[in-house]
Order: C-alpha cells, then sequence, then structure tokens
C-alpha cells in the first residue's frame, strides 16, 4: 500500500483521533524491551540495550558506560573500573576521581578534606619511572632516574655531595627523560630509584644526595667538605620505590 501523507490537523482531540485509527501505519510500536529508549534508525523505532533509562537513572554502558540517577554520575570503562564519579555524602567504593559536595577525592571518593588523593601501593612503577609534580623548563641532557640540579645558567646539572656548589642549595629534580624541556623533571612524588640509589633499600630510610654523580644515597655522606641533604624517603612493599622530597636545608661537614 503506498502511503499517503498525513493530513493538517486542526484540533488536538482531531489529532488523538487519527494516531488511534492510523497508529499502524504510523509505525508508533515501541522496538526493543522495556526500559529501552527509543530513537529514530533508519526511519523507524529503534532500541538498544546499551542506553535504557529504569525510573530515575539513565544508563550508556557500551566502551564506556554513564549512569546518572540518585546516586549520582557514574562514567566507567568497560573493564569495570569507574573513572569519574560525583556521589552523594555517604557513598562507597573506590574511583579514579569522585566530587562529593565540595570534596575532590582522587582513587577514592570518600574524602576526608577539599583534595584529597590516594596514591595507592604504586607497585605498578616500572624501573627509573615515577610520578607527582614535574616541569618542563630548564636546559640539558639528562637520564632517566639520575638526580640532578638546576644550576644559575638554567642547565639541569648532575649532583655530587663532595661540593656544597653541586646540589647543597639548589632546585633538585629527577629526570623523566633524556630532554627536560620535553620528558620534564620531577621536583617532588613518587619514583621507582633502581639504577641510581646507592645501598641497601629500606623502607622508611631517609635518602641523601650521593657522592656517587647524580646518584641516591642511603648512607649519609661523611667527609671532610661533603655535604649531607636529605632528598626523600624509601616507601613501602616495593623495592627501590621511594618518596622524593628534598629537604630546603643541607648540613656541611668540616
Amino acid at each position: 500500500m503506498a502511503r499517503r501523507p498525513i493530513p493538517e490537523v486542526s484540533s488536538r482531540g482531531r489529532l488523538i483521533n487519527f494516531i488511534k485509527a492510523h497508529q499502524d501505519r504510523l509505525q508508533l510500536e515501541a522496538a526493543g524491551s522495556n526500559t529501552q529508549i527509543q530513537f529514530n534508525d533508519g526511519g523507524v523505532f529503534g532500541a538498544s540495550s546499551n542506553l535504557t533509562f529504569e525510573g530515575s537513572i539513565l544508563n550508556c554502558t557500551a566502551s564506556v558506560g554513564i549512569e546518572v540517577g540518585a546516586g549520582g554520575v557514574h562514567i566507567g570503562g568497560d573493564d569495570g573500573v569507574t573513572l569519574f564519579e560525583v556521589l552523594p555524602v555517604g557513598s562507597s567504593g573506590l574511583a579514579s576521581f569522585a566530587i562529593v559536595e565540595t570534596d575532590v577525592g582522587f582513587s577514592t571518593n570518600t574524602p576526608k578534606i577539599h583534595l584529597d588523593v590516594n596514591h595507592g601501593h604504586l607497585d605498578w612503577l616500572s624501573s627509573d619511572t615515577g610520578g607527582g609534580e614535574s616541569v618542563v623548563f630548564g636546559s640539558g641532557t639528562t637520564v632517566a632516574g639520575k638526580l640532578y640540579y638546576l644550576n644559575s645558567s638554567g642547565v639541569w646539572t648532575e649532583t655530587d655531595a663532595d661540593a656544597v656548589a653541586s646540589g647543597a642549595t639548589q632546585l633538585l629534580g629527577i629526570a623523566l627523560g633524556t630532554d627536560p624541556a620535553t620528558h620534564g623533571m620531577l621536583l617532588r612524588g613518587f619514583f621507582q630509584m633502581t639504577t641510581y640509589l646507592q645501598g641497601t633499600w629500606t623502607a622508611g630510610a631517609p635518602i641523601y644526595i650521593s657522592t656517587t654523580a647524580a646518584n641516591g644515597d642511603l648512607t649519609a655522606p661523611s667527609a671532610t667538605g661533603d655535604f649531607v641533604r636529605v632528598i626523600g624517603y624509601c616507601g613501602a612493599g616495593t623495592t627501590n620505590m621511594i618518596y622524593f622530597n628534598p629537604d630546603g636545608t643541607y648540613i656541611e661537614i668540616s
């Protein structure tokens, strides 16, 4: 049967009567299953189990799932891990990023202060890598994992506890690659200091600038003319993982 154009309907009542009389021709029968949202699929109603509305919750579940409802806003990957949440107070679980009223949590959805960061076990860091607060200023050629200070010419230079001028008072950084302006320098954070750490890693122990150039050391320098400056502490659970947080003071041995 050839389709005829729908005539102009002048009143609401006549429109309702017309729809009832011609429902089969107007193709108003819903597609899919209960709760599935209807959409235009080539001129007819279509539906998908990946797009549903259940009373107060809108679900979008594909490679990235989006859920909006009284329980908050949840965005997760297809591996089931929650990536982002905006939650009401009292929610439980773990999200990569969560906003709870005025508080923000990273890897926690129960932030206790306005910014609450949980770095976790850090057992996924590979040798001579890390992260935290980093910058891409300064010049020079670096080696990932080595310890440097920023000299007065703006060049990242290898530290050496044999001389005060080589890292006692200057800004310190661990190289994240070969080019400070591209790969960056870690100023504070967590680092898997595998190659350039002298001594035996011990959980909780302080780490010093070493008399071995560009290294950290579990033993404080002790010779006359050396300087002692703490650059961080050993972590726990993962060998050679350190918290890099250089002290602003130093002691020169006389």
